[in-house]
């Protein structure tokens, strides 16, 4: 399998969370990016290129990692659900480790070490973007008004998010890439309609310091995953041996007018959060989140595994 990454140049502010309001996150979930995919085939190729981009992901001939932030050339990952091997260094910074939620590549093996300067890591992503809200009015029954705000991300002309994507041939890339340029011009993440979400790609290739974990991840002791993920029935009890991770639950409504006449939510899933470490590999699946519509709707929950070694 051959690797690239995908960075996100924003040419907009951007609207992630949870679906509050007033969220405004730089984490972008990798079933999210796969959703507006979706969305797109489906618009451009009809059920034929949606079921095609779909098998693609369910036989591991795709992978897509969540979106991270980066700052120029810096790549940072998540912070591993992983015990370190306590150090006195580590002691005396306990709070500002526990504050850690991104390390960057080039840090990596430092961290995992247990030498790292957790305050200066934090400090680095001061650089990445700011938070802030757009006010907007709500018109009730055509008289009254009632204002609202949506949370916003905007991130620095040198930052943004990036992914990982992985495929087994240029062919896939290539039809991949034509999608992710739609899905650019459409903006992802929530209000749209308002003009937020809207990037550009930019291809670079994998850094050397990266390289090396994910290389043959299944033959490291500890394998940490890069894409929010859930195993499949029969690879649940095996996947959580020995595992460290955290749940998130997966939900939402369907972006789709031919699914119902009316608003209709997905199915909820409880997925390993990225970041989330395991002794054992599995496949995962992406999940059909319909509930009595009119077509499949489609949830990737496959993990992308980087090798962990302490």
């Amino acid at each position: 399998m051959e690797y690239k990454v995908c960075k996100l140049k924003f040419k907009t502010g951007v609207h992630l969370g949870k679906g509050r309001l007033t969220d405004a996150e730089c984490t972008l979930h990798a079933d999210t990016l796969f959703s507006a995919l979706c969305i797109e085939a489906i618009r451009s190729g009809g059920e034929v290129k949606l079921k095609s981009l779909v098998n693609d992901a369910k036989q591991d001939k795709i992978k897509i990692s969540n979106g991270f932030p980066y700052i120029g050339k810096t790549l940072f990952l998540p912070k591993p659900m992983i015990p370190l091997e306590k150090k006195e260094t580590q002691e005396e910074n306990k709070k500002e480790y526990k504050k850690l939620q991104y390390i960057s590549a080039k840090n990596f093996s430092v961290y995992l070490a247990g030498n790292l300067n957790p305050t200066k890591e934090r400090e680095q992503l001061k650089y990445l973007g700011k938070e802030a809200f757009q006010d907007k009015v709500a018109i009730i029954d055509r008289v009254e008004s009632e204002p609202y705000h949506i949370g916003v991300y905007y991130f620095y002309s040198n930052a943004g998010l990036y992914f990982l994507m992985g495929f087994e041939n240029e062919k896939i890339w290539k039809e991949v890439r034509e999608l992710l340029n739609i899905v650019g011009i459409e903006g992802i993440g929530g209000r749209r309609s308002s003009g937020l979400g809207k990037f550009e790609i930019e291809e670079d290739v994998i850094p050397n310091e990266l390289k090396l974990y994910l290389k043959d991840p299944e033959k490291m002791t500890n394998k940490m995953t890069l894409s929010l993920c859930l195993p499949r029935e029969d690879e649940l009890e095996k996947s959580m041996e020995g595992a460290s991770y955290l749940i998130e639950r997966r939900s939402g409504f369907v972006a789709s007018e031919n699914y119902a006449n009316t608003w209709r939510k997905k199915r909820d899933l409880f997925c390993f959060q990225a970041g989330s470490v395991f002794k054992n590999t599995f496949s995962g699946d992406v999940y059909d989140v319909a509930m009595n519509g009119n077509h499949s709707v489609y949830r990737y929950a496959k993990p992308f595994f980087m090798g962990v070694s302490l």
